[in-house]
Formats: structure tokens, C-alpha cells, sequence
């Protein structure tokens, strides 16, 4: 049940301005899943709601290297992490009320870009390889982030949630290159 409401919440913008406090507990997180009738909602909605889950997913990622990685320039990037992307959360949840407050959540799993990253992996591992992995996990992420904000692009019609795409991908290509060349030297900050 704890795990039906912890996706609950996120997909709903229930939860605090923090949503990735559901998955401190990493043991405990349940992948995200569709909500019910997700894709046949307005494609504004699945973005904004799908964006603020996979923002989520981020942000606890982010919350292991701060706690794990090897390098302190890597803990910093991903303390920033935490921040830009609980804000950006914040400001997607307030579009998707400008947008259809009453509308049911539109979590939705089949976006583009939505591929689930293997948690287990990077909880096990430790120094270096945790560095590597979370940087090559990131940046897998990131990339699905820029995917799924250019089918908004592509097939939103609200012109405010397409500029927040818009200022995703613009924001995502930009850390993509410089988690690159950290992760060509990690104990560099780009």
C-alpha cells in the first residue's frame, strides 16, 4: 500500500514541494506507473505529470551521490541537482493547475523518454564506480528528459508548457556536456 501511495502522490502533486522525500527510502520505492486513462489525457497534462515524476527519479539518484560519491566536485553537481530539479518540480506542478487543476493524474509510462533506471546498481556500488555510474546514469536520464520535452514540443498545444519543455532541454543538454567531461576527469568540476 505504501508503495501505491508514494507513485500516487508524486503522479497527483500531492505531496510536498519535495516529492522525492517518498523515495529516500530506496528500498522501499515502487517504479512509477500510468495512471489509469493517462493517454487519453490532454499531452500538456502526461508531460507535466510525467516530467515531475521523472524529476523525481532524478532527484534520488542525485540524493546517493551526494551521500556516496568519491569526488566532491560530483556530490556538489548533484546537490545542485536536488535543488534545480525540486524547483523545477514546484514549477511544473503550478502549470499543471494553470492548465486543469481538476483533471485526473496523467502519469504516463509510454512517453517518450521514460525508461526506468536500474536503482540496484548504482545502491551497490561504491567509490569510483559509483562515480562512473551515477554520471552515466544521469546522463541516460537527462537524455530521456530532452526526449520526452521534445515530443511535448512536438504534440503539446499549451504554449506556456511548451516553453517550460522548451527550457528543459535547453537545461538538460547543457549538464549532459558537463557530466561528459566529468566523467572524463571526475575530480574536475567542469
Amino acid at each position: 500500500m505504501r508503495k501505491l501511495l508514494v507513485v500516487s502522490s508524486l503522479a497527483l502533486g500531492l505531496a510536498s514541494s519535495q516529492p522525492a522525500l517518498a523515495h529516500d527510502d530506496a528500498k522501499v520505492a515502487a517504479p512509477m506507473q500510468t495512471a489509469p486513462g493517462a493517454a487519453k489525457a490532454r499531452y500538456d497534462l502526461q508531460f507535466l505529470d510525467t516530467m515531475a515524476a521523472h524529476h523525481g527519479e532524478a532527484i534520488r539518484m542525485a540524493r546517493m551521490a551526494v551521500d556516496k560519491a568519491r569526488s566532491d566536485p560530483l556530490r556538489a553537481r548533484a546537490q545542485r541537482m536536488i535543488d534545480d530539479q525540486e524547483a523545477e518540480i514546484r514549477v511544473l506542478k503550478s502549470m499543471r493547475e494553470d492548465v486543469d487543476a481538476d483533471a485526473p493524474a496523467a502519469l504516463n509510462r509510454e512517453l517518450p523518454g521514460m525508461t526506468m533506471m536500474d536503482m540496484a546498481k548504482l545502491e551497490s556500488a561504491s567509490g569510483e564506480e559509483f562515480d562512473r555510474r551515477f554520471i552515466d546514469m544521469t546522463i541516460t536520464h537527462h537524455q530521456g528528459a530532452v526526449e520526452m520535452s521534445k515530443s511535448e514540443l512536438k504534440s503539446g498545444k499549451n504554449q506556456s508548457v511548451k516553453g517550460k519543455a522548451q527550457e528543459i532541454i535547453d537545461k538538460q543538454v547543457k549538464e549532459i556536456a558537463e557530466l561528459e567531461q566529468m566523467r572524463a576527469s571526475p575530480d574536475r568540476e567542469p
